[in-house]
């Protein structure tokens, strides 16, 4: 059978190990598949190719470099949209995709199920590739016209707002893709292994010398996107369980010609450990081979799969590095317990870009207006496509106001790392409230005065947008008027965001005025009693 024929397509192990060149996804693969480490065959294809119909089918001025290099969010989110489209749109590049046909032929034998077609951004830090949404893939990719139509779709993430944003903030002034080929997996048993303890506020509880591990039953359903719930388990260097969290898994990913679709697990199998003795040793000896190659003590994150026992390396990355969200560091706790009603699951990037604004302003105007100092930390991100909130910025906000305890605080916000919250609290100083506690008072006297005027004019705003809207054919309203009522949908969240900062200030400050004058003459119970006088005002809280 004829090899593929084209200059930037080759087998891994023949690949410069360039992330220039390769990207940081294949040429990590490529180092490990070069110390012997068993994984599936695996192709790639560099960067050149994304570089040529970059620079043959787009304006200099939508390049990657140029878009991370310009200032203007809008026009930066414009110049994006079209070069993505250009770029899906562009004439085959028709030796590309003989060659695509050519490897699909000599994959076939060995992929019943296809192949997983994965990008591989030329950027050094893994982590930040993932932060920024560039380590995509697509399952069960059959012949050579599927294939191209899978590298395009992967080529197209350079120019997603959210990677150009990421990156453009981390500095990153260059940017290119290149794509890895290997079959899918027909795995029994896959997962993730961490080699070493993670960083950041659950740090203490793990010990040097122990692996991580989050194991399911056939292919990994994360490469669905999805949620589901995983084996944790924790192992020492050679393997012994130190501890386990077994999860009821009802069902494993299947990966047909129709594409990816649900199969049962049989019920003997749903609660019981995916890892016996076996590939726990395997897994062990996995990790110990990758420590030998971890010359900056960050560790790996390596995606794997088990074939009965025979142990398959899919994915490796740097354990840790500089791809934290936006506005915090390794000991900032993000959250989602707080945010999973109202932004649930993964959030399509219009209504991101509409919500996020309108939280962040929220939280900020809140706090502002009833005296404490606020960080220029983000207090909002999305981490792959789901909306987190920064505990440790929004807590030392407010901890600053007499009456909430820090303590109570942290209980209330219901997550797991509460020690390493309260640790993060213990130095917060209420000096600056009480100084800026003259203002403040007389602002808010002010403010309370005029809240019910504000709550009418925003409820007739809302009532006439919603009007307008009704009357609205959506499915034939030109580009441009489209634009023109997202704006004024933005305008309008603007102005709730300012009423439900101002309204949520009041209660909040009438609770704790309350609270302190109740306090007064009946300490005890006295935050009860002026909760039931301010009613509502916990949920706020």
């Amino acid at each position: 059978m004829s090899l593929p024929e084209h200059p930037s397509l080759s087998a891994l192990e023949d690949a410069p190990l360039e992330p220039r060149k390769i990207g940081g996804k294949a040429a990590a693969l490529g180092t490990l598949l070069r110390r012997g480490v068993a994984m599936p065959v695996t192709w790639v294809l560099d960067t050149a190719p994304f570089r040529d119909v970059v620079e043959t089918e787009l304006p200099s001025e939508h390049e990657p470099r140029a878009l991370l290099k310009l200032k203007k969010p809008l026009a930066r989110l414009e110049r994006a949209a079209q070069a993505r489209q250009r770029l899906l749109e562009a004439p085959p590049n028709e030796a590309l995709e003989q060659a695509l046909a050519a490897l699909w032929r000599r994959l076939e034998p060995v992929a019943p199920w296809g192949l997983a077609v994965r990008a591989s951004p030329s950027v050094d830090d893994d982590s930040e590739a993932s932060m920024a949404g560039l380590t995509g893939a697509v399952l069960g990719v059959r012949g050579g016209p599927a294939l191209a139509a899978a590298v395009r779709q992967l080529w197209a993430l350079a120019f997603s707002p959210r990677a150009l944003v990421y990156l453009a903030q981390r500095k990153v002034r260059d940017l290119a893709m290149a794509v890895v080929f290997q079959p899918v997996v027909i795995a029994d048993v896959s997962g993730v292994l961490a080699t070493r303890p993670p960083t950041g506020p659950l740090a203490p509880r793990e010990r040097q010398g122990e692996r991580l591990v989050n194991a399911w039953w056939g292919l990994a359903p994360w490469v669905e996107g999805g949620d589901a719930a995983l084996d944790v388990v924790r192992l020492s260097a050679n393997g012994d369980v130190i501890e386990q969290r077994l999860a009821d898994k009802p069902l494993r990913l299947v990966v047909s010609s129709e594409g990816t679709s649900w199969g049962e697990v049989a019920p003997e199998l749903r609660q019981r450990s995916c890892l016996d003795g076996t590939r726990r040793r395997s897994l062990a000896a996995l990790a110990h081979r990758l420590d030998a190659l971890d010359e900056g003590g960050d560790g790996y994150e390596a995606a794997f799969a088990f074939v009965g026992d025979r142990l398959l390396l899919l994915q490796a990355q740097r354990g840790r590095g500089v791809g934290f969200p936006e506005g915090g560091g390794e000991q900032t706790v993000w959250s989602r317990t707080t945010v999973t009603e109202s932004l649930s699951g993964v959030v399509s990037p219009l209504t991101l870009s509409l919500s996020e604004p309108f939280v962040e302003e929220s939280f900020r105007h809140t706090f502002e207006r009833l005296g404490s100092s606020v960080p220029d930390d983000r207090l909002i991100a999305s981490v792959h496509g789901r909306a987190y909130l920064n505990l440790s910025a929004l807590l030392r906000m407010a901890v600053q106001l007499p009456g909430l305890d820090a303590h109570a605080v942290v209980q209330l916000a219901g997550v797991e790392a509460t020690e390493a919250l309260e640790r993060q609290l213990h130095d917060v100083s209420r000096r600056g409230f009480y100084t800026r506690l003259p203002l403040t008072a007389a602002r808010q006297i002010a403010e309370q005065g005029a809240i019910g005027t504000l709550v009418e004019q925003a409820e007739a705003l809302a009532v006439d947008a919603e009007r307008a809207v009704e009357e609205i054919d959506l499915v034939i309203l030109p580009d441009d008027a489209l634009v023109i009522r997202l704006r004024e949908l933005r305008e309008l969240l603007g102005r709730a965001t300012t009423v439900l900062a101002t309204v949520t200030t009041a209660y909040v400050t009438s609770h704790l005025a309350l609270s302190a004058t109740i306090g007064r003459s009946a300490p005890v119970g006295a935050d009860r009693l002026a909760a039931v006088l301010s009613a509502g005002v916990i949920g706020l809280e």
